[in-house]
């Protein structure tokens, strides 16, 4: 094996395959690139829950650095957040956040990584990773609107109406986007 091909495989694997100082700067990099996602955000009148690009990057990040490095970028970007780095949604920050309404989404974005970072091993082609993304998705929708039903007392069909019907659409295409850059690295480390 030529290094050329050593650092093409490595480059293209999913999970990357890499140091543990290197994957542990990646997930610090992602984390801060979830953030990021946090501000592209487009509020919705009816609900505290907007819509961002968090769970893109959170599902796309959890893919490529597995279960362990995936579940400390979810921890940096939690841990950062509420230490007073405007990481969240609308540039907030703070303990207020997490215990909020949005709380339930920020602790399903660990059950989400870690499933994924777990899981991604035994992806074996597109719609594999689609269905991951949809599991991972279900349990992010599952803490979340748990917590926002829960923390502002809805009834059942006002929590699907605040924390889940709206975002599925946005969550189908941010699934497709991310399974496809997935996939699309295996074209480019076959040729």
């Amino acid at each position: 094996m030529t290094l050329s091909t050593l650092t093409q495989s490595r480059l293209f694997a999913v999970p990357l395959r890499a140091s543990p100082a290197i994957l542990c700067v990646l997930a610090f990099v992602v984390a801060m690139m979830v953030g990021v996602g946090a501000s592209v955000r487009i509020p919705l009148p009816w609900t505290p829950v907007p819509i961002t690009l968090q769970t893109f990057v959170v599902f796309l990040g959890a893919a490529l650095l597995g279960r362990h490095y995936a579940l400390q970028m979810v921890g940096w970007y939690v841990g950062l957040g509420i230490l007073g780095m405007p990481l969240f949604s609308g540039g907030t920050s703070g303990w207020d956040v997490l215990v909020g309404a949005r709380g339930g989404y920020l602790i399903g974005f660990f059950v989400a990584a870690t499933w994924i970072g777990y899981a991604q091993t035994r992806v074996t082609n597109f719609w594999n990773q689609i269905a991951l993304f949809l599991s991972a998705s279900v349990l992010l929708f599952a803490c979340g609107a748990a917590w926002l039903g829960w923390s502002l007392h809805l009834n059942l069909q006002q929590t699907l109406m605040a924390g889940v019907w709206p975002f599925i659409p946005g969550d189908c295409a941010k699934i497709l986007a991310a399974a496809s850059i997935l996939h699309g690295r295996k074209y480019f480390s076959k040729s």
